[in-house]
């Protein structure tokens, strides 16, 4: 091996990364031109990781013959791979190297006292993959979009399931709290990008914001969220999710982010929710019919059981109560005719009475003068979605005069 001075070694806090070079770079010329480079034993006595005997310092030979440390970076050995380090860096990544852990397992074997490998080692012994900073920040951004997507916690991605692999994930899987930091900046990002997209729509009154609520089940909080529909200058039609923020953050305030100031120049759609109803009603809504056609056709045909029981035991009552009133209309009837019988010789009126509480009970049964309660369940529901269906005929005479 040729000579070089010990201090071309040493760690210096002055010393600076070779721009240069780079890892696949060193690793590369360390393979094919071992006349030129070479990797060089650490001498320096205050480091005492047991994997300076596995790694060196990358050197490559001068005008003078000689061989200068390559700064910021150490390679193995045994097979060359190069990994960036400074004096602050520190070797947990070159303990985590095969190369590394192989020589502990054999200089554990064949010592004269025998040390039974630890599982922490033989979990170590994974395929190392070295990722750019390109790579590593794209898969932040993909990391960042699903957590968001699927409404995921931010520490998923520290769960052992999520790192299962013939690789050691950690290398590429962040943790929650780098997630949680990158989704605040990567969500500012799309902002900047969505006030640019909004802009055309917003100033020819193209839009509509559509707000809806909804309640967490496991931590019993109620959110607010916007969705935005618009048709862009080349007649596109788009939708986006704005937000899903808890309910006191109010409309305005979001839609101020995204440069949405004017309240007036929006359309919002919505159900008729009360509490909807009430909070946009200065703003002119528009309500969705399909939420009143839906109403209609499960009013209509998708009974529950519990409504249809309700509904039999209400016929059956009604039917009770009928047939008393015939009963004792019949028993009125059969009491005059007995008094009839027994009086002949009153006049002749008596026989209009009888007539006129025959009529009143062919009235009691005719279903042009009974009352809504009174009438079958089936009926009363044709009658319900008539009248609904005539509620209707506003929001098409709207429609119309929007278009």
């Amino acid at each position: 091996m040729a000579s070089y001075t010990t201090t071309s070694y040493s760690l210096s806090p002055t010393m600076s990364m070779n721009n240069k070079y780079t890892v696949d770079k060193i690793k590369y010329r360390l393979q094919h031109d071992k006349a030129n480079y070479e990797v060089a034993d650490n001498d320096t006595s205050r480091f005492k990781s047991k994997c300076w005997n596995v790694f060196g310092f990358p050197t490559e030979k001068n005008e003078a013959g000689r061989f200068e440390r390559i700064n910021g970076f150490v390679s193995c050995k045994q097979c060359y791979q190069t990994f960036t380090y400074t004096s602050t860096t520190g070797t947990r990544h070159l303990n985590a190297h095969i190369c590394v852990i192989n020589f502990l397992t054999n200089s554990t074997t064949s010592a004269p006292t025998t040390v039974q490998t630890t599982l922490d080692n033989i979990s170590k012994n994974l395929k190392q993959i070295k990722l750019s900073d390109k790579e590593q920040h794209k898969f932040k951004d993909l990391m960042a979009k699903w957590i968001c997507a699927d409404m995921r916690p931010f520490t998923i991605t520290e769960d052992t399931g999520a790192k299962h692999g013939d690789f050691d994930v950690k290398n590429i899987v962040r943790g929650a709290d780098v997630t949680s930091d990158h989704i605040g900046s990567l969500a500012d990002k799309y902002r900047t990008e969505l006030r640019e997209i909004l802009k055309e729509p917003f100033e020819n009154e193209a839009m509509c914001i559509s707000p809806d609520m909804w309640s967490d089940a496991d931590k019993q909080l109620s959110y607010s969220g916007l969705s935005c529909s618009f048709v862009d200058a080349n007649l596109n039609y788009k939708t986006v999710d704005l937000c899903c923020r808890p309910y006191y953050k109010c409309i305005q305030k979001v839609l101020e982010s995204y440069g949405l100031n004017d309240l007036t120049q929006l359309h919002f759609v919505s159900d008729r929710g009360p509490n909807l109803v009430k909070a946009l009603k200065p703003y002119r809504p528009i309500y969705c019919y399909a939420h009143r056609l839906n109403n209609i056709l499960k009013r209509s045909f998708f009974q529950s059981q519990k409504k249809k029981n309700k509904n039999e035991e209400q016929n059956a009552q009604l039917s009770t109560i009928n047939l008393d009133k015939i009963k004792s209309e019949d028993s009125d009837l059969s009491i005059s005719s007995s008094e009839d019988d027994n009086e002949s010789f009153l006049p002749v009126h008596t026989n209009k009475k009888k007539i006129t509480k025959s009529g009143g009970r062919s009235a009691l049964n005719d279903p042009r003068k009974l009352e809504l309660p009174d009438l079958d369940s089936s009926a009363q529901e044709v009658i319900k979605t008539i009248v609904n269906c005539k509620k209707l005929v506003q929001y098409v005479k709207k429609v119309t005069e929007i278009f």
